[in-house]
This record gives C-alpha cells, sequence and structure tokens, in this order.
C-alpha cells in the first residue's frame, strides 16, 4: 500500500495508518501550498480544481506507482493542470474572441484616425495564427511572456519573436 504509514502519537507509541488516513494527513500537510500556488496562475475555482484532481490522481495511482517523493508529484500535477487550464482559456478567447472582436481597438491606439485603425487591423489580421494571438494575449488580455508560452506550449524565446512583429506592422500603420 503506498499510503501506509506510522505515527508518533502523543503517547510516543507507533501505530500504522491505513491508506485513507495517511492520505488524508498527506492532503492536509499539503494542499494549502499547492493551492497557492495554483491560485497565482488561475482563478480561485480552477485552483480549487486543479490541486482536487493532482489528489484524485494520486488517490487512483496508489497501488500503481512507485513514488518515493508524493510532493513533487502533487507538485508537478499542479503544474501541468494549471498549464492545461490556461491552454484551455486560451482555445475558448481565440475561439470566441480573436475572430469576432476588433484587435484594432486592443492592440492599435483607440485615438487613431478610422484609416489608421483599419490598417492596424488589416495589418493583425495578416499576421498568421500563432503570432497574432501571442499578440492579442500579451497587449490585449496582459499576460506575461512566460504565461503565454506555457499557454500556446511554446518557448519564451518565441513568444519574444512573436511580439516582435508588431514592430512592423506599427511603422506599416502610422
Amino acid at each position: 500500500m503506498l499510503f501506509t504509514a506510522v505515527l508518533d502519537d502523543e503517547h510516543g507509541s507507533m501505530r500504522s495508518l491505513s491508506d485513507e488516513e495517511a492520505f488524508e494527513l498527506l492532503y492536509r500537510e499539503h494542499s494549502p501550498s499547492l493551492y497557492q500556488i495554483a491560485k497565482s496562475r488561475v482563478s480561485e475555482a480552477d485552483a480549487s480544481d486543479i490541486v482536487q484532481s493532482a489528489f484524485l490522481g494520486l488517490w487512483k495511482r496508489r497501488h500503481g506507482l512507485p513514488l518515493d517523493d508524493t510532493r513533487a508529484y502533487l507538485r508537478g500535477a499542479v503544474r501541468h493542470g494549471i498549464i492545461d487550464t490556461l491552454r484551455a482559456l486560451a482555445v475558448r478567447r481565440n475561439q470566441v474572441d480573436v475572430e469576432s472582436r476588433s484587435a484594432s481597438d486592443e492592440v492599435c491606439d483607440p485615438d487613431q484616425s478610422f484609416e489608421s485603425a483599419e490598417a492596424c487591423e488589416q495589418a493583425l489580421r495578416a499576421l498568421n495564427g500563432r503570432t497574432r494571438l501571442t499578440v492579442l494575449l500579451f497587449h490585449a488580455d496582459h499576460f506575461t511572456r512566460r504565461q503565454i508560452a506555457a499557454i500556446l506550449n511554446i518557448s519564451v524565446r518565441t513568444v519574444k519573436h512573436d511580439l516582435a512583429a508588431v514592430h512592423p506592422l506599427r511603422s506599416r500603420v502610422a
């Protein structure tokens, strides 16, 4: 059994814990810090779901996984949960926002003339899908370069390269 543990009680005697008791102790010990990590990147509701999923995955695998470091397993599961959540958020935004909203209002200067705003929107449409999404996530949704890299499963350097595409865009519009 993965979670069978020995516990010192207040009288100094040792007793063996069942899987359920040991798992509960593990949950109480690690869930607050895991929740804080997740909450720093996603909403509270998503953070709670991510932590619950990590522990559920650990429970389901308790007999089949030889885990030397359950803390590392849980941190990895939470990290992957955060990435999956951010990626799903980006996909939803891409499906709903990128095609339907006016990108010129978000990325281009709203005080521009109509012609300049139209040119900016055309220039954004000319960018490939990933570059356009990177630019919108950065300028319109205010994600960091690191967050964008995690969402799109690309390197931070690639994000920087994609954002560099804005400089020629601005010179074309100006």
